[in-house]
């Protein structure tokens, strides 16, 4: 029987727009970071896995973790999966849509909401990174546990933006929340 030894919460870069001046996630460095993130995944043998969906890391960190076997909680900002779908996965195209509505039917519990309706600002992301990591320490607390938070990032292009991987990186360092760093730069 497999000795688990944590609770994994995820957050990570997007997929590059066409437009993005300075490539950051390059879809051409996607095969490089599903197999980063497999590895480590196998390595932490997470008792559970907890996400966001949007493409990039977020639905990549999904696939993997169902792959490998881990439960998966996938939370969203809002109830209104269209609009989700709409800011974080569409500019990317269909496939990255489908693969976000596979990883949302296959989680273990259906996403969890962390307000009801749609977008209204981009607070909402910050709320639900601030959600994902306290669902994730209440997992782990309650299993005794460690949490471990993986970050998929450039550090050189976290950008300023609420809601971002930055306010993830933040949250856990002001919480002294242990992380590991998945160095994108490296990778792409």
């Amino acid at each position: 029987m497999m000795q688990h030894s944590c609770v994994v919460a995820f957050a990570g870069h997007m997929i590059d727009q066409q437009s993005r001046p300075c490539p950051r996630f390059p879809p051409t460095a996607e095969p490089a970071v599903r197999s980063h993130i497999r590895r480590m995944i196998a390595d932490l043998a997470p008792h559970a896995t907890i996400a966001s969906a949007a493409c990039g890391g977020d639905i990549i960190f999904a696939e993997e973790a169902l792959r490998y076997g881990a439960p998966l909680y996938v939370i969203l900002p809002f109830a209104d999966k269209a609009d989700f779908l709409q800011h974080s996965v569409a500019y990317a195209g269909s496939a990255w849509a489908e693969r976000f509505h596979r990883v949302c039917d296959q989680a273990t519990l259906s996403p969890y909401f962390v307000k009801p309706g749609c977008y209204q600002d981009d607070k909402d992301f910050e709320d639900n990174q601030r959600a994902l990591l306290f669902f994730a320490l209440g997992i782990a607390v309650a299993r005794k546990l460690r949490l471990v938070c993986l970050i998929l990032c450039d550090e050189l292009q976290l950008g300023d933006q609420v809601g971002g991987t930055r306010s993830f990186l933040e949250m856990c360092r002001n919480l002294d929340i242990p992380y590991n760093i998945i160095d994108i730069a490296a990778l792409r």
